[in-house]
């Protein structure tokens, strides 16, 4: 049980704008060991912050690194809202933008694009025993996708056409 009593505030971190480390409707959050994955959704990216303290006693939330940027390509991002990490070093992210779900590298390379052709605006995701789950908030369900394989198929590579202006 959580004792509020026990809570201490640490401070914040990030601030708005479109620089590495600034945020733009930061709306999902996900920690994978030292690393803070936030999905920022106006900026159509992924950032990743260290949350481990090492900056300094009592500081977290070192920028990192970031990927993704606006578009339809393989990597690109419509509104990035939902992540999961499958426990193998693949990282499932949903898009509210887009009718579909990525399958990513822990750095953010493409490994497979899952279209979702009659979707709607797809927030939360997450993977159990190689089962998504993914909220569907503008058709008021949740989408099941299953893992065939153990091996995906690989994504084709970008292409300077897949960027939208």
């Amino acid at each position: 049980m959580l004792d509020a009593a026990t809570l201490t505030w640490r401070g914040s971190f990030g601030s708005c704008g479109t620089a590495p480390g600034q945020l733009m409707n930061p709306v999902g959050l996900t920690v994978i060991g030292t690393e803070l994955y936030v999905r920022d959704t106006k900026n159509h990216r992924i950032q990743v912050f260290d949350v481990s303290g090492a900056a300094g006693a009592g500081i977290c939330g070192a920028f990192l690194r970031s990927f993704g940027e606006y578009g339809d390509g393989p990597g690109c991002f419509m509104e990035p809202t939902g992540m999961a990490h499958d426990g193998r070093g693949r990282l499932i992210v949903s898009e509210a933008g887009s009718c579909r779900v990525q399958v990513l590298t822990m750095n953010g390379e493409p490994l497979q694009v899952l279209p979702l052709p009659l979707a709607g605006r797809l927030y939360g995701i997450c993977e159990s025993a190689g089962k998504l789950y993914i909220a569907d908030y503008a058709k008021h369900l949740i989408h099941v996708l299953e893992f065939k394989e153990e091996r995906l198929p690989p994504t084709p590579p970008r292409t300077p056409h897949d960027k939208l202006s």
